[in-house]
């Protein structure tokens, strides 16, 4: 995951590893607790187990996330349970990999999670996390979700009103990728980030 990152932005091989000039009015952020709502898909529904605990599934019902970084597949791997704690399928892994570091690095005070009925067959949750700030998501947003053409809709700029100041870049890196510099205040809130991979041991 760090070699795509870097790849993608050189200066974060360059940045102090704390960020000094890491502000919250500077990004425009909320200063405490945020609620951040996302809709997404559940995979593997159509596999048993999983198949006969989502099909008991309805609207409204809880689930919460749960990391299973020790998945012989998918080290972002994240489990999708109901309310009694029985597995019901996983995030797909367009989600998963920069919503699992959210959930090591920064993990929500609470998961409000709920069913929204399905799709195609396929369950669909809406994600609702308390967390205590907004910089940790908006980060992390910032450096993985900024290529979607459908950036606003996708991540549910509507019900993240805390995020709107990343659709001018979005825009901006859809009109001129090899130009694109991501401002430094980001990166520097990215390494400063980073820094908690040491305090809990996480790898990616």
């Amino acid at each position: 995951m760090k070699h795509l990152i870097t790849r993608r932005y050189r200066a974060l091989t360059n940045s102090v590893p704390r960020a000094n000039r890491f502000c919250v009015a500077e990004l425009q952020l909320p200063v405490g607790p945020v609620d951040f709502i996302l809709s997404a898909g559940v995979a593997w529904t159509q596999r048993q187990p999983y198949r006969q605990v989502a099909e008991l599934m309805r609207p409204g019902d809880p689930v919460r996330l749960r990391r299973e970084p020790d998945n012989p597949h998918d080290p972002h791997a994240i489990l999708v349970l109901t309310g009694n704690g029985e597995i019901a399928g996983y995030l797909y892994a367009t989600e998963a990999a920069w919503l699992s570091l959210l959930l090591d690095l920064a993990p929500p005070c609470h998961d409000e999670s709920v069913v929204l009925g399905t799709k195609q067959k396929r369950l669909q949750i809406e994600i609702r996390l308390n967390l205590n700030e907004a910089w940790p998501i908006f980060t992390i947003v910032a450096i993985f979700c900024l290529s979607r053409p459908n950036f606003s809709t996708e991540l549910n700029l509507a019900g993240n009103p805390f995020l709107r100041p990343l659709a001018e870049l979005n825009s901006r890196f859809l009109a001129d990728y090899d130009n694109f510099e991501l401002p430094q205040i980001i990166i520097d809130a990215f390494n400063r980030l980073r820094e908690r991979e040491n305090l809990t041991g996480f790898n990616s």
